[in-house]
């Protein structure tokens, strides 16, 4: 039996705030049909067509807080298209929707874990730990960001680090499940059996409905398995025996 690294892309918080967007938009924008490659930003006028605008109302310039307006609008749709792009596995597509969103507002979070999470998907590492920089530069407690950078690090062979970000993660949202998982998963055949038992008996207790539970409770029982033979190998062994007499006073 093996355990996967799970396939969500956004964590709990950009998973809010995406639903938001998602609302906002639907609220405030005309989303062209399948096959369109943006959707259209319309502001039409809410009143009467019997009731003619006046002229000053025509040529009244467009003020500060409405370009404003209209931006956040432009991001927002374009956040959409380019979480539909990469669910789709158009990850290009996807790349090219989040720079449109960044020329917009160069200081997104949102956007820059969205691309961070698509250059994972394409295996460009690198590339998505720098965009995971600039959201932890931005959000120095953003959870989702140190959780993806560490499975980033994992993934380019920096085991230690991958830990470290997996349990900032933790630290910044204790009750984030995945990043319990993740942890243990990475752990595995670095740390005792005992750590990665830990791990993953606090990821069921966070999701008892996880879908994986019957897999994580499988492995549980093998890392317990191991930890069993472990003591049995090391016992009678002078270093591992006076380890186990002295190691209470030690702490």
């Amino acid at each position: 039996m093996r355990l996967q690294f799970g396939k969500k892309r956004w964590g709990t918080k950009a998973k809010v705030i995406l639903v938001a967007l998602i609302l906002s938009a639907c609220n405030g924008l005309s989303i062209l049909g399948e096959g369109s490659s943006i959707a259209t930003v319309t502001n039409r006028a809410t009143e009467s067509p019997s009731v003619p605008q006046t002229e000053e109302a025509i040529e009244s310039p467009t003020t500060d807080s409405e370009i404003k307006e209209s931006e956040v609008v432009s991001v927002e749709t374009l956040l959409i298209e380019a979480e539909h792009a990469a669910q789709e596995g158009s990850f290009e597509q996807a790349l090219e929707y989040y720079e449109q969103a960044l020329a917009l507002e160069p200081t997104n979070l949102v956007v820059y874990l969205g691309r961070g999470l698509t250059f994972a998907d394409l295996g460009q590492y690198e590339l998505a730990i720098a965009d995971y920089n600039r959201v932890i530069e931005i959000d120095p407690q953003y959870a989702d960001a140190y959780h993806k950078r560490g499975l980033a690090y994992y993934n380019v062979g920096d085991v230690d680090q991958a830990v470290m970000d997996l349990s900032q993660a933790i630290n910044s949202d204790p009750t984030y499940a995945n990043a319990y998982r993740d942890r243990a998963l990475v752990q595995r055949g670095v740390y005792l059996p005992e750590a990665v038992i830990a791990d993953l008996q606090v990821y069921l207790a966070l999701a008892p409905e996880a879908a994986d539970r019957d897999d994580v409770e499988e492995l549980i029982e093998e890392l317990e398995a191991e930890e069993q033979q472990l003591e049995e190998s090391t016992l009678g062994l002078p270093f591992f025996d006076d380890f186990a007499n002295n190691s209470a006073g030690w702490f």
